[in-house]
């Protein structure tokens, strides 16, 4: 209890901090507004997010899963060749005037502060994903701090994207840019006549988050004989061995924009490990599986190639050494043995696609904006049979998005199916922009999947079937 407490006080503190801050920068981008030579810029947006499970047999008040205030704040003080440049996230839920046995929407079982600067408690969290310091000119440019890479061409999955490991508190239903967390390093440009070279360094191990227990986007394997109980994640020891290095070449050829990379360090990928039957006084049996991470070399490559009204892309990632689990027989469970063997692995993973700009003003008379049709095929496999398979594999996505009455209503429509283990979800998005930064949306998030035998691993979706849920956004940009 001491310990919890000082780790509450710690947290309280550097939010505190950070509070004053935000104030003083504010106030400062208020007085300096109106200077035409500032070098200082403050911009960002406030959100409020409501989630609304939508099965009938439960009363209002437990169907209303979160309600949370989101402020994202793009700061910048500096000239374009030397500047700091910080873009926190602030965020507040319903989950600060709920017990602490309700854990449904909160960030984080108790106060702590992550490797990467995020501070989470049960009701707020602050983040800072991208914090870095900028110097460079024409020829070059150098970063340092948090950063964010955007490394891949594919929409939806990106096999090449290697260092900044994914959020999946809310599994794949966080807006885009909540997606990928921050990770510290140290990175370097460098600009050739038709070749850029990018290189990364990650000093120490950030890894993922997943929903933990009792969270609404909690991975429930339901369909297994015992109970599945994940255990905490934790990072790879401040180890030499277990920092990321990364290197990038871009080029354009023959109006292809082509890539090649390379990546030695921390997976962002977990290996759920299962551990050992766990035995405790009043409970029932269940197995524990423990989240792992295990250094790993990439190779890979993308490219985008515009045609017409078309842009294709793809891109790939291999490895010679990618950690699996061994295959069991869970048919009988006497001949399950833990914990699962873990042994390197040939992989492979690509992701195939396009986007198609659909000329939708050619057909209907006045029609502006931009009409989209977005499609992609994303597969991961092991060289060796005996392996158990990725758990996000074989996936086919598409999204339409469209605006109509000049701009003001945004209309999507997301579907992603899983082909191999059967599960989909369909995502319909509408909003309206009242133009002046101000907007709102609604959104219906429906999920399905079956699991034909027990004791094995399903599609994502079958685990959260029973999460169909509708979200209502305001949204402010100022």
């Amino acid at each position: 209890m001491t310990g919890r407490i000082k780790n509450r006080a710690i947290v309280q503190g550097f939010s505190l901090v950070f509070s004053l801050f935000f104030l003083i920068m504010t106030q400062a981008a208020a007085s300096e507004q109106d200077s035409s030579d500032s070098r200082f810029t403050f911009s960002g947006f406030i959100e409020l997010e409501n989630q609304v499970n939508t099965r009938t047999d439960q009363d209002f008040q437990d169907a209303v899963k979160k309600n949370e205030a989101r402020g994202k704040f793009k700061i910048r003080w500096g000239e374009d060749n030397a500047h700091v440049f910080l873009s926190p996230d602030v965020y507040v839920s319903s989950a600060l005037f709920k017990s602490d046995n309700d854990n449904t929407c909160a960030y984080s079982d108790d106060a702590d502060v992550a490797r990467n600067g995020r501070i989470s408690d049960r009701g707020y969290e602050i983040s800072l994903n991208e914090a870095y310091v900028h110097v460079g000119g024409g020829k070059a440019r150098l970063r340092v701090g948090n950063q964010i890479y955007g490394w891949g061409t594919a929409d939806v999955f990106n096999p090449t994207s290697y260092f900044n490991p994914y959020d999946m508190r809310e599994t794949f239903f966080k807006d885009d840019d909540e997606m990928k967390l921050g990770v510290p390093s140290v990175s370097g440009m460098v600009f050739f006549e038709n070749l850029t070279m990018e290189m990364v360094f990650v000093p120490f191990h950030i890894p993922g988050v997943i929903a933990g227990n009792g969270r609404y986007w909690e991975i429930n394997m339901d369909n297994y004989q015992l109970p599945i109980v994940f255990d905490d994640i934790r990072p790879l020891d401040r180890d030499l061995q277990n920092c990321g290095f990364g290197v990038r070449f871009s080029s354009t050829v023959f109006g292809t924009d082509l890539s090649f990379s390379a990546y030695h360090g921390p997976d962002k990928d977990f290996l759920y490990r299962p551990a050992e039957i766990l035995i405790e006084p009043d409970e029932p049996l269940a197995v524990r599986v423990v989240p792992e991470t295990y250094p790993v070399t990439y190779l890979g490559m993308d490219l985008s190639k515009s045609l017409d009204t078309f842009v294709f892309q793809a891109e790939l990632a291999i490895s010679p050494d990618k950690r699996a689990c061994l295959e069991q027989n869970t048919a009988d469970a006497a001949d399950i043995r833990f914990p699962y063997t873990v042994k390197r692995s040939g992989y492979l993973a690509y992701a195939l696609g396009f986007n198609y700009f659909i000329p939708l003003h050619q057909w209907i008379q006045d029609h502006e904006g931009d009409t989209v049709l977005t499609v992609e095929w994303y597969q991961a496999l092991f060289k060796e049979k005996d392996r158990a398979e990725p758990m996000v594999s074989d996936f086919i996505s598409a999204r339409f998005e469209d605006t109509y009455a000049r701009g003001r209503v945004p209309v999507a429509l997301t579907c992603l199916v899983s082909v191999d283990k059967p599960g989909a979800v369909i995502w319909p998005k509408i909003g309206y922009d009242f133009q002046n930064g101000l907007s709102t949306s609604l959104s219906y998030i429906f999920l399905d999947g079956r699991s034909d035998a027990p004791n094995t691993t399903e599609s994502l979706f079958y685990y959260f079937r029973n999460n169909d849920t509708l979200i209502w956004k305001i949204h402010y940009d100022f």
